[in-house]
């Protein structure tokens, strides 16, 4: 635990694929580098949804949605707390909606009713 922790996420007997191509399989593995890969994939589906955001919007967007853990506040176990996809997505809220289509213009009268026959 330091200062220098920003965003919690999974990171304790996460399962991940281990060995070659030719015999694959699975295990458990400890640290940040399997809590890492949570967060960067966070910010990634949100940038890829909201490309128009700076990745410091990004960043920030993560930081003040994500769940607070721990001591109140920012603290050195959890920094922000637990990364939360729908606390940082409220946090960038919608994006402009793209512009309506042109408008279709009307379709032309109906040709006069012809004359009853006589």
């Amino acid at each position: 635990f330091n200062d220098e922790v920003d965003i919690a996420a999974p990171g304790v007997d996460v399962v991940s694929t281990v060995g070659p191509p030719s015999d694959p399989g699975y295990d458990s593995f400890s640290g940040t580098s399997m809590a890492a890969p949570h967060v960067s994939g966070l910010a990634m589906v949100l940038w890829n949804k909201y490309p128009s955001y700076t990745n410091a919007e990004v960043r920030t967007a993560l930081e003040e949605g994500a769940e607070d853990l721990g001591a109140p506040g920012i603290d050195d176990q959890f920094g922000h707390g637990l990364a939360n996809y729908q606390g940082a997505e409220m946090r960038l809220g919608a994006p402009s909606p793209p512009p309506s289509p042109p408008a279709t213009p009307p379709a032309p009268p109906p040709p006069p009713a012809l004359p009853p026959p006589s």
